[in-house]
């Protein structure tokens, strides 16, 4: 069965933590016939693609959406910062000593 959006789930690569900034995007594309190409984390931050028949307040939207997402946890949501030297990625203090303690401590903070 087809889906009525230009959305498929799968089009999605990033961790929940974002949900509250991205829905609203996906939600407002949907209403107005937007293609969403792809949502990822991309240099620490939330990286939102869509068709070029987006309306402006479309693009504003996923502007704020990635200013804001470096200030927010990709993981749980909670307050975050950019953390890294290679694969720099937005974490909480809890989840950055989680990844460090992990063995992938390139997302300790430097």
């Amino acid at each position: 069965m087809d889906t009525p959006y230009k959305y498929k789930r799968h089009y999605i690569e990033c961790m929940s933590g974002w949900l509250k900034l991205y829905q609203p995007i996906i939600d407002d594309c949907n209403a107005a016939g937007v293609e969403i190409r792809q949502v990822k984390e991309k240099f620490a931050g939330l990286h939102i693609q869509v068709g070029d028949d987006a309306p402006t307040r479309i693009v504003h939207a996923i502007r704020n959406a990635r200013i804001q997402s470096l200030r927010v946890c990709e993981v749980c949501g909670e307050r975050g910062e950019p953390r890294g030297r290679i694969h720099v990625k937005t974490l909480c203090e809890k989840h950055a000593i989680e990844h460090a303690i992990s063995g992938l401590d390139k997302y300790r903070h430097a």
